[in-house]
């Protein structure tokens, strides 16, 4: 048996492939953003103006294209189970809390 990563392209030329097997490998990949001092990404609000855009799942699916799934902390999905509960590590520890990066608009008084 053979095993090779592929791109996203020749993954979905491949889907109805019988020979094809998909095979989860643990891992996160992240954009890193240069935030250095007088850089346009060193402000807070254009940062988080880019993390309201950017729909995470659509990248792996859409962008990434090769199996990728979304993930909410650093243990992959299907890496480990919990102590005890035997549950899916990374879904046990997701955060339960999320911030929120829209700012609570302040009420003119006006009806809209």
């Amino acid at each position: 048996m053979d095993d090779a990563l592929i791109s996203g392209t020749t993954a979905q030329g491949l889907q109805n492939d019988k020979h094809l097997k998909q095979v989860d490998r643990s891992g996160n990949y992240f954009i890193r953003i240069n935030q250095a001092k007088g850089r346009a990404l060193s402000n807070d609000k254009l940062r988080q103006a880019l993390y309201l855009v950017i729909n995470i799942k659509q990248l792996a699916e859409k962008v990434m294209a090769n199996g990728s799934k979304t993930s909410y902390t650093y243990s992959s999905l299907g890496a480990a189970k919990s102590p005890g509960t035997n549950k899916d590590f990374s879904t046990v520890t997701k955060p339960k809390e999320t911030y929120n990066v829209l700012p609570r608009r302040k009420s003119s008084g006006r009806k809209a």
